[in-house]
């Protein structure tokens, strides 16, 4: 799963970091990356079942992108 992350392209991720801080970069809400990628950052944290993640997660409940809410719904 590393492996892919680090294709994501146009932005680089931190080189450095573990996948569950490079996931809470992705889906947060100061990210500046597509809802579509944080979408599928949200699918990640499911399969990981990081808690660790899960403010991150609820954070995006509220968001006014419905893909992200969406998202946020399945990852809990």
């Amino acid at each position: 799963m590393e492996e892919r992350i680090e294709k994501i392209p146009s932005r680089p991720l931190k080189k450095g970091k573990s996948l569950t801080e490079q996931l809470a970069f992705v889906i947060s809400k100061s990210s500046y990356r597509s809802p579509w990628t944080r979408a599928c950052a949200l699918m990640c944290v499911r399969k990981m079942g990081d808690v660790s993640l899960l403010p991150y997660v609820v954070d995006l409940l509220n968001d006014p992108n419905p893909l992200l809410r969406q998202g946020a719904v399945w990852a809990l």
